[in-house]
């Protein structure tokens, strides 16, 4: 999946090049990606296509009609995605220490980003684009009959 978040990436800083491309722009392109792996159903297909890059080569006929866990035409809709909730934070590379425990050993960090991701409705996080986003959701299989 490292492949696909990068291409999103540069996806992303070819649509706006004012972003920086740092940790926090690959969190937002992580963040942005699991969010679309759920709400499409999609994540089963990760493990598989994680076990086909190391099994084939890149101009191998398996990769013709292959079932992406990102379709290729989604990269660039997500790279919008990933520009706009960029935006709403503006850069925030805020993950500063909020607070810590000496014993318990526990660190906690502003997670402003992580809990708008979270807490957001689907219509929110992906801003418009869920009518197109739907047209990738997989089923659920629970088993076969």
């Amino acid at each position: 999946m490292d492949d696909i978040i990068e291409e999103i990436k540069d996806y992303a800083l070819v649509i706006d090049s004012t972003l920086t491309d740092n940790d926090f722009l690959e969190f937002v392109v992580a963040s942005v990606v699991d969010r679309f792996l759920i709400y499409t159903n999609r994540q089963q297909l990760v493990a598989q296509y994680e076990e086909d890059l190391a099994d084939y080569e890149a101009d191998d006929d398996i990769w013709e009609d292959y079932s992406f866990p990102v379709p290729e035409v989604v990269k660039r809709v997500l790279a919008s995605v990933v520009t706009g909730v960029y935006k709403n934070f503006g850069n925030t590379e805020d993950f500063s220490v909020s607070s810590a425990s000496d014993n318990g050993q526990s660190v906690s960090f502003n997670t402003e980003l992580t809990n708008y991701l979270a807490s957001q409705t689907d219509a929110k996080v992906f801003s418009g684009v869920t009518e197109l986003l739907n047209k990738f959701r997989l089923p659920t299989v629970r088993g076969t009959t």
